[in-house]
């Protein structure tokens, strides 16, 4: 659903951002990038690496973390020790050589990198939005249409739905 203002923006939403060395995680989205590119991660992953960054440099117990991650799921270890060890192996090791996260046994995890966290909005003008011209302009038409109240992309993931809808 898309809601456009008379300013031709889309309504903004609340997005936290977490940077540290070249990666930056999108916690509304569950998304990781490095150096900008999208690392593909399954969520309960991303949701793993999410939870340890919000505590950064402090040490998270195992049963916490898997409180955290798994709510009010049953679930074996060995599920958080699979997504640690590729987080792991997806981060690879700081410019210090030391590894993001740690673990200190019998005490828990702790991701130990320096993280910058910003708080803003995914506004976006309309006009900045490059690549799907003509999308866009059939989207604005058709959101200014008399009688248009709901509007549904549709499409097989990964083409662009989430990026055109929030332009």
């Amino acid at each position: 659903f898309i809601q456009v203002c008379e300013q031709g923006l889309t309504e903004p939403t609340p997005k936290r951002i977490y940077e540290f060395e070249q990666f930056r995680l999108d916690a509304e989205h569950l998304m990781l990038y490095r150096s900008g590119e999208p690392v593909s991660l399954p969520p309960k992953a991303v949701e793993t690496l999410q939870a340890l960054v919000e505590r950064n440099g402090q040490i998270v117990h195992k049963d916490e973390l898997m409180r955290i991650i798994w709510n009010d799921s049953i679930v074996e270890e060995s599920n958080l020790s699979l997504y640690l060890h590729l987080l792991r192996k997806t981060l690879g090791l700081r410019a210090d050589k030391q590894p993001f996260i740690e673990t200190l046994r019998r005490r828990g995890y702790r991701f130990s990198a320096p993280v910058k966290w910003t708080t803003g909005t995914t506004a976006t003008r309309l006009e900045e939005f490059i690549g799907r011209e003509e999308e866009l302009a059939e989207i604005n038409r058709l959101l200014v249409s008399e009688g248009v109240r709901l509007l549904t992309l549709t499409g097989v993931g990964g083409v662009g739905k989430t990026t055109l809808a929030q332009a």
